[in-house]
Parts: structure tokens; C-alpha cells; sequence
């Protein structure tokens, strides 16, 4: 999965691309939002508080504590979906 310092790369360029991460999960109907900052949503899309949705767990803790179910990314109008985060890093070029 990623570490600290990837996570902050995706989050650097979500943040200059204008794009919207979504990270869905098996285990919780919440999910990780990659956006302006690191975001708790639920399953209509709304913010919720970070502890409600996965109490004192990081970001980073997240990634390694759930399963991941996919990836969406909605850049420019469009959505695309990755099966894992491998697919996503190779998709926009990251390097982490």
C-alpha cells in the first residue's frame, strides 16, 4: 500500500490537478476522499466526521487496515476507475 510520504504526493497532486480521489473499502460503507485534504464520506458522497467514520485510524492506517475495493478519480469531468493503487500510480504518472 502507500506509506506517509506517497500519500502526501497523491495528495499534492489531487490538489494541483483540481481532482477528487475516492478510495472505496469492503469492510465500511465510509470512504477516503483525496481532494483539498484527506476527507471521511459516506455513501452519498457527504463529509463526516473523521472519528465517526474510522475513529482514531491515519490516512496511511486506512489503506492497510481495510480491504480496497477500487479507486475512482474525477478529473475534468470525467471518472475513471482502478482496481488498486498500483493501477491508479501508473495512471497519473506518479512516482512514489
Amino acid at each position: 500500500m502507500l506509506n506517509v510520504k506517497q500519500l502526501e504526493a497523491l495528495l499534492e497532486w489531487a490538489r494541483a490537478k483540481n481532482a477528487v480521489i475516492d478510495f472505496f473499502f469492503r469492510e465500511t460503507n465510509y470512504r477516503l476522499r483525496i481532494d483539498k485534504m484527506f476527507r471521511a464520506v459516506d455513501q452519498s458522497g457527504n463529509a463526516v466526521s473523521w472519528a465517526k467514520a474510522f475513529g482514531t485510524k491515519k490516512p496511511w492506517d486506512i489503506l492497510e487496515a481495510f480491504t480496497l475495493d477500487k479507486i475512482i478519480i474525477r478529473l475534468e469531468g470525467k471518472e475513471e476507475v482502478y482496481p488498486n493503487v498500483q493501477a491508479l500510480t501508473r495512471a497519473i504518472s506518479l512516482k512514489v
